[in-house]
């Protein structure tokens, strides 16, 4: 009950400023999410980057081998 009393007994200035604070607490909270979310996105990225590069990189050794094989069949 008394918590109701000082709401009331707030001008409009303070209560604006109670509303900025709430604001720029979300904001740093949801900031903070938007950081976590981004740097396991990019983690996860840079995850599936270095398994393409492996698979091109076998992919190639495996052509490479091929071609040495198929030039020593044709000779």
């Amino acid at each position: 009950m008394p918590q109701d009393q000082e709401a009331f007994a707030r001008s409009p200035i303070e209560e604006r400023r109670a509303q900025l604070k709430d604001s720029k607490a979300s904001f740093a909270h949801v900031k903070g999410e938007m950081y976590e979310w981004n740097a396991l996105l990019a983690s996860s990225i840079e995850a599936s980057t270095s398994e393409l590069v492996a698979s091109l990189a076998t992919i190639n050794a495996l052509a490479l081998r091929h071609r040495g094989r198929r030039t020593k069949l044709i000779r």
